[in-house]
């Protein structure tokens, strides 16, 4: 018989168990002596491949996620807040920056909470605390917040006490009367005696942040939370009520305390007891008791140990008998027996006898557990089978050849006159004709299987055991302890069970429930989950196990005791309050601040008023104020407090300058900037529009000769732009480059303030002084968008008025009201025109004449209000005629007015009677200031005597009715002269074109009466310089010389000149 694993006649074979093909699930089979393996697939195990594993057994999802198998591979569903491929991660819920005002934002789990700074509040820290709004406190008392702004107090006027300062104090009551000899005290009168209430809080008594209430002869500390005695001086004891239970330690701090808990306890004042019960604590069905810090088990019956983990062991007492082998089981026993014995529990002797074992009438007889038989003459053996006689004889009887006497191998040899067979091993017998039953002795244990084999045994041991016999229960604890986070491992049969401790769960133990929740922690601290538990991660300043305790940093004394009145206890920090004289962190520097003239600084040349502003402290501003400070001092760049608030955004600081009386808001600094220039440039919101309707100058203009509506388009401020416009901003106003606001738009890139000023009919076609237009600087800085809008663009015009066309050139013998009608109509507002068609290059602009006659080309754009908007140029030098009649050095062209499509005849290129000879050197008495510029100055008596007696030529115009009558015009001028209103520069620069403003503050544009001949009609200029119409030009004369010859000048003609 071959070995186990071999086969053929000399078992020389390898038996191949891998023909079967016994791996599943494509596993791959390797041949081996009486057995095989088998390689399983990344996902597979098990002795042949069978088992799927299951990834999710590990548990590897963390904090709650889900876990879902897959074929060697698991995805985790996590919860809100986790990320992660095992929901390791706690999204950071503080990345988008939350808290607000400074906050300090804590990440929690799916959620996330904001530490605000003082005086803030709110999930986000968006609200602001503020105790005193509204303002309690009655009486005009001013309310005060505390240091933690949770609460306020009252500084009452005199006479009044209480904690809103609405207790009205009878000074009468005090002892001795303050009133003298015999008179009559009545309360709520001032008397000699009865003005003053001592200060007593001067001295600053109160401690630790606390607030000093001034009463009559003392005074009352309100001591922040924490805090008590008379001046606040004692940190209350919070553990004085002894708050802590269960044993546990309390540990005072500022208004709060921490209890350090024994063992088992847990709690803000230590009154939990820890559950130390879990559902694995005890084991076969065992019932779990808490203790503290502790727990036992109550076993079922049949089982015991301290987690009732252990099956009583039934053999435990020696139940077998006469040596009989005892085997435990659930509840009971069986009983093995010795040789010879028999019973439950092997007590009784088996009667060997009495099946007559005995041949050939062989006497049977016992001796306790054995028995013996004794034969009759010529027989032997144990049960007198056995002839006695030879081998060969015995054979010969039995009719077989003597080597086949004895069975199974057996060798029979002679002995004496009888015989014997030796048998082989694993049998028995007078002829070796039993086999041995080796598994009769049970010797296999645990419930193992015996398996007989010729003289031998082999015993097939349950899962969970080993040892020849099947002895030893496998640990399957060891050698390493597979229970995780602090569990206990019990061995059991081909397994373990663990016993997890609180807050854990899973077989292994392996699951830590989150024990964090809202609020575990206080104070912003953060909550760190443990087994069983949570830990806290206290922010700097907070203690305990829950961060509940605050710690008092004053405690260690950091403030210099010589120069500080107070040590303020703040969250993990400290504020020093020093005493007058000393300053520093620790109050430790000693200085004269004298010394260092707080009062300007001198380096800056700011004031006082200047920082409040800078600083938006609106408070200090209104006493600098009322205490007379100046509200217009300059500083080393010449900005007035007005220009700091404006540059710091201070609305609070803006609007009391605004209204005080006394504030220049047309104030320049050293480089021209006014407010409302400041803030177009800024594009400070409100500021601009507040400004205006403050009666800020909306024109004025810096030394660059800028306006707000120039800056405002510069920086793209669309707001400011449309603002500046509604209220009559000069939209083409020119610089001291002959720049428009549309062409520093344009240059800059400002789209939308381009679209703005076009849609207000802003001149396109104004050049700067290279001969510029807006849309070549467009073009020069790639701003591409602007160049088609400049090209395209064409905003809404307003309805246009029929032109009669003819009127112009009807006889002299009309009407008055029909003059008028042609002059309402020439004055309709006309869009400005541009045309679509572009030159193949671009070429040089003609000049237009500054003073074109009204003969001269007129073809110059028109804006919608009706006025000629005139491109800036050059100077034209003066050329005398021969003949004293002054002309202009550029030819003009013939005049359309002969055109019957020509609706503008009645105007010339000129911008403004200020071009003409009668007005250019008329108005230097409005401004002291163009000798300075370099200005032409007013022309001779006689000129501007010759220059009025032309306006003789014009009878027919009804001067009462005509807004731009020359006695209208001269009596608004003098009106402003006489108020004493300054015009600013800018102001006289006339717009080109007619604006509302123009209306009121200027003469009307050159007229050629309608009666008479464009042709004939002179002009007249005198000697004046013809100058750009942005630029600087002197004012009509104002002396009573000059007034007295225009008077005499016009009394003939119609005009009533004042």
């Amino acid at each position: 018989q071959c070995p186990s694993g071999y086969y053929d006649a000399r078992c020389l074979s390898n038996v191949n168990e891998c023909a079967s093909d016994p791996c599943l699930n494509g596993g791959s089979c390797y041949d081996d002596v009486n057995r095989f393996n088998c390689k399983c697939r990344p996902g597979y195990t098990g002795h042949r491949c069978e088992h799927e594993i299951d990834e999710c057994q590990s548990n590897p999802c963390q904090h709650g996620g889900t876990c879902r198998d897959a074929l060697n591979a698991y995805t985790c569903i996590c919860p809100a807040g986790y990320s992660g491929r095992n929901c390791e991660s706690n999204i950071d819920d503080c990345l988008s920056r939350p808290c607000r005002n400074g906050g300090t934002c804590i990440d929690l789990v799916n959620s996330y909470k904001c530490v605000c700074e003082l005086p803030h509040t709110g999930q986000n820290c968006e609200v602001r605390m503020d105790p005193c709004s509204p303002n309690k406190c009655r009486h005009d008392a001013r309310c005060t917040p505390t240091a933690n702004f949770l609460d306020f107090t009252c500084e009452c006027e005199l006479g009044y006490t209480g904690r809103l300062c609405d207790e009205d104090i009878n000074e009468c009551n005090v002892s001795p009367s303050p009133c003298k000899n015999g008179a009559t005290c009545k309360n709520g009168y001032e008397g000699r005696q009865c003005t003053i209430n001592t200060n007593d809080c001067a001295i600053q008594p109160c401690l630790n942040g606390g607030t000093c209430l001034d009463e009559i002869g003392e005074y009352r500390c309100l001591c922040v939370d924490g805090f008590g005695g008379i001046n606040c001086e004692s940190d209350l004891n919070e553990c004085a009520s002894n708050p802590c239970q269960n044993g546990a330690t309390c540990n005072d701090y500022v208004n709060s305390y921490t209890c350090s808990c024994p063992l088992g306890f847990s709690g803000t004042n230590c009154e939990i007891n820890d559950e130390d019960c879990t559902e694995t604590s005890c084991m076969n069905n065992g019932s779990c008791i808490d203790g503290i810090n502790n727990y036992t088990c109550e076993c079922l019956s049949g089982f015991t140990g301290s987690h009732c983990q252990h099956r009583i062991n039934e053999c435990h007492s020696n139940p077998c008998k006469n040596g009989g082998t005892c085997s435990d089981h659930v509840g009971f026993f069986t009983c093995h027996c010795n040789y010879g014995y028999t019973g439950q529990q092997c007590e009784r002797l088996v009667d060997w006898c009495s099946a007559s074992p005995c041949f050939n009438n062989g006497v049977c007889n016992q001796t306790e557990n054995r028995y013996k038989c004794e034969c009759l003459s010529g027989w032997t053996g144990l049960l007198c089978d056995v002839e006695m006689v030879s081998c060969a004889t015995a054979a010969a009887s039995k009719r077989v050849i003597p080597s086949k006497l004895c069975l199974h191998d057996g060798k029979c040899q002679d002995i004496g006159n009888t015989h014997q067979c030796k048998c082989a091993v694993g049998y028995t017998g007078s002829y070796c004709q039993h086999e041995i039953k080796e598994c009769d002795s049970q010797p296999c244990m645990n419930g193992a299987t015996c398996n007989d084999h010729i003289g031998t045994y082999s015993c097939s041991c349950r899962p969970g055991f080993q040892g020849p016999n099947c002895e030893y229960n496998v640990d399957d604890c060891k050698p390493n302890n597979p229970c995780q986070n602090g569990g206990v491992c019990h061995d059991q049969v081909n397994g373990f069970q663990c016993s997890c401790p609180h807050g854990t769960l899973g077989k292994l133990c392996e699951i830590n429930t989150y024990d964090c929740y809202e609020g575990a922690c206080h104070n912003g601290g953060k909550c760190i989950d443990k087994v069983g538990g949570f830990e806290c991660h206290c922010k700097p300043g907070y203690v305990g196990a829950r961060c509940e305790g605050d710690v008092n940093e004053c405690l260690s004394f950091p403030c210099v005791r010589e120069g500080t009145a107070d040590c303020v206890q703040l969250v993990n920090d400290y504020r020093c309050n020093c005493r007058p004289g000393f300053m520093g962190r620790h109050c430790e520097s000693k200085r004269d601040f004298c010394a260092e003239s707080p009062c300007q600084n001198g380096r800056t040349g700011e004031t006082s008023l200047h920082l409040a502003a800078r600083y938006a402290r609106a408070d200090a501003a209104k006493r600098l104020l009322d205490a007379k400070a100046d509200a217009n001092a300059q500083d080393a760049t010449g900005r007035t407090p007005l220009h700091a608030a404006v540059a710091a955004d201070a609305q609070g600081v803006f609007q009391i300058l605004l209204r005080n009386r006394s504030t220049d808001l047309n104030a320049k600094t050293n480089d021209g900037t006014t407010p409302l220039i400041l803030a177009a440039r800024l594009a400070i919101e409100g500021m601009v529009e507040d400004l205006i309707n403050a009666d800020a100058d909306i024109n004025a203009a810096d030394d660059s000769g800028k306006t707000a509506l120039h800056w405002a388009a510069s920086v793209n401020n669309v707001e400011a732009v449309q603002i500046l416009l509604a209220h009559g901003a000069n939209r083409d106003a020119q610089n001291s480059r002959d720049e428009t606001s549309l062409f520093l738009a344009a240059r800059e890139g400002s789209y939308e303030a381009c679209k703005v000023l076009l849609d207000h009919f802003a001149n396109r076609d104004v050049t700067d002084n290279m001969e510029r237009l807006p849309e070549d600087v467009a073009n020069e800085r790639l701003h591409h968008d602007i160049v088609r809008l400049l090209r395209e663009h064409h905003p809404r015009s307003p309805q246009m008025a029929q032109v009669v066309t003819t009127t112009h050139l009807v006889p002299h013998q009309h009407n008055q009201q029909s003059q008028n009608s042609l002059m309402s109509q020439q004055m309709t507002p006309q869009p400005a025109q541009r045309t679509n068609t572009q030159p193949k290059a671009k070429a040089r602009r003609p000049k237009s004449s500054v003073m074109s006659l009204p003969g001269g080309s007129i073809n110059t754009p028109v804006s919608p209000d009706g006025t000629t908007s005139i491109k800036r140029s050059s100077s034209v030098k003066k050329k005398r005629e021969p003949n004293g009649v002054p002309s202009v050095e550029s030819q003009t062209q013939p005049s359309p007015l002969n055109s019957l499509g020509s609706p503008h005849g009645v105007f010339d290129a000129a911008s403004s009677p200020f071009e003409t000879g009668l007005f250019t050197g008329g108005m230097s008495g409005l401004n002291p200031h163009f000798a300075e510029v370099g200005v032409t100055q007013p022309p001779p008596y006689e000129e501007c005597v010759k220059g009025a007696v032309s306006l003789s030529n014009l009878p027919h115009i009804d001067h009462d009715n005509n807004p731009f009558s020359y006695s209208n015009m001269m009596g608004t001028h003098q009106h402003q002269h006489q108020q004493g209103h300054v015009i600013h520069q800018r102001q006289q620069s006339m717009p080109a074109s007619f604006s509302p403003q123009s209306q009121t503050m200027s003469p009307p544009h050159h007229m050629t009466p309608p009666h008479s001949s464009p042709q004939h009609v002179q002009s007249p200029h005198t000697s004046s310089l013809v100058t750009s119409p942005g630029k600087m030009r002197p004012a009509l004369p104002a002396s009573p010389t000059h007034m007295a010859a225009l008077r005499h000048a016009t009394a003939t003609s119609g005009f009533e000149f004042p």
